[in-house]
């Protein structure tokens, strides 16, 4: 495993990105793309590819959605800088004015109780900090209280808000359109009594999409799992979420195809992990009982170098079948043996190890952090800028070929490689 080899599956999905549009989203030319091109990887390097075809619901903007200050001085918001829609958003057309609902001095979360709505101005636009509750929530809450549209604010310190808004997901079919907007906008336009238009038009479609599995024909029963998803977020061409990690996979597949192993290695490479684990979960679930127990080990890669990166290694609870919890242990040591640090992160079903681990699967895995600050001992630990995020580009347009830490892109591939081969051939795992 080299960094060369690494990067240059990177620099290709960069390429695919840039020639659709600027992602690799579910369902697009983008992600096509991308799995034509690990396809003729695996193909070139031997290995057998079979595909795992599926229908998904996916949202699709027709035109870009648009945000104006309309008092008390018009003035054009920048997409993605300044807000973003929520996916699955209703369209709409509306001018109103913006009332916000339970900000306290300190700008504080508001629209998770039923009193915070009362008294609301009917037909405003509701203008709410994100949390405690979920943001479905909050919206829902503000289209019952008669809002006309509803804007989330993220609080200041969820992220990098000069990198961009994150789009969120409207988990649930509503009447009203929903933007996330940053903090700052979001505080502008609460103490500005500002009047607002919004517009979105976007579509609710079902789409064909697939998942890649690859391994050598004619192998032992039993089977090691390594994957990681291929597609990314619509804003983004998804480099470190998660080109990092499918680029390190593929690279590994490359180096062992001439690899004798005592259990067939199968490499996945996922869809519709950004609509919520929808691929691996069609995946393992179709799987039939005798199937699912041939997977001795599902091992998960989803962002291994993230620029301000810290080192988790999958807490598992589950581990090997005959060796509890031997799936972290093998990373713990390897990451020991060569005096780098490492801190342990629980599985939380949060990437496509979830539907593996609900099954039964043994799972583990490695891990750089997403959106989550990293506090002073993570900056003693790993080093990096305490106070700010893993990635600040999570999901966001400027998760590019510029948007890595190559340092932990090398460690934590040779890891990869250490641990998918150590389970693969030895009868001591």
């Amino acid at each position: 495993m080299t960094l060369d080899g690494v990067m240059r599956h990177l620099e290709a999905l960069q390429d695919i990105a840039d020639d659709n549009g600027g992602n690799r989203f579910t369902a697009t030319g983008g992600h096509e793309a991308s799995v034509d091109y690990v396809t003729e990887v695996f193909t070139d390097a031997g290995y057998e590819v079979t595909f795992d075809e599926f229908e998904v619901t996916v949202y699709e903007e027709n035109e870009p959605a648009r945000l104006e200050i309309v008092e008390p001085s018009s003035s054009a918001l920048e997409p993605s800088t300044d807000f973003t829609p929520f996916s699955f958003s209703p369209s709409g057309d509306v001018t109103a004015p913006v009332a916000p609902v339970g900000f306290n001095e300190a700008g504080g979360p508001g629209g998770c109780e039923d009193e915070a709505f009362a008294g609301f101005p009917d037909g405003d636009v509701a203008l709410v900090q994100a949390g405690p509750c979920t943001l479905t929530e909050q919206v829902f809450s503000a289209e019952d209280a008669g809002a006309s549209a509803v804007l989330v604010m993220f609080p200041p310190d969820f992220i990098d808000t000069s990198s961009g808004v994150l789009r969120p997901t409207l988990a649930g079919a509503g009447d009203v359109p929903a933007l996330a907007v940053s903090s700052r906008l979001g505080l502008r336009l609460a103490e500005d009594a500002a009047e607002v238009r919004i517009e979105v038009d976007g579509r609710v479609a079902e789409r064909t999409t697939r998942n890649v599995l690859a391994e050598k024909p004619g192998g032992p029963e039993e089977v090691v799992m390594v994957g990681g998803h291929l597609d990314s977020v619509p804003d983004g061409p998804g480099i470190n979420d998660n080109g990092s990690g499918s680029a390190a996979i593929l690279e590994l597949a490359v180096q062992m195809a001439d690899v004798e192993t005592s259990e067939t290695v199968r490499f996945a490479f996922w869809t519709a992990e950004e609509l919520g684990l929808i691929g691996s979960e069609n995946y393992v679930g179709g799987l039939d009982e005798a199937e699912r127990e041939r997977i001795t080990a599902y091992l998960n890669f989803d962002m291994v170098a993230s620029p301000n990166y810290m080192t988790l290694v999958y807490d598992d609870n589950l581990g090997n079948v005959e060796n509890p919890a031997a799936i972290k242990e093998l990373f713990l040591d390897y990451f020991e043996e060569r005096d780098l640090g490492t801190d342990l992160i629980d599985l939380s079903g949060r990437s496509d190890h979830g539907p593996f681990e609900r099954f039964g699967v043994p799972v583990g895995g490695i891990f750089t952090g997403a959106e989550m600050i990293k506090d002073g001992e993570a900056q003693d630990l790993f080093g990096g800028e305490a106070g700010e995020p893993a990635d600040s580009c999570y999901h966001l347009a400027c998760d590019d070929i510029d948007n890595l830490n190559e340092e932990s892109l090398d460690q934590l591939s040779d890891a990869i490689a250490f641990a998918v081969a150590t389970l693969a051939t030895s009868s001591d795992i």
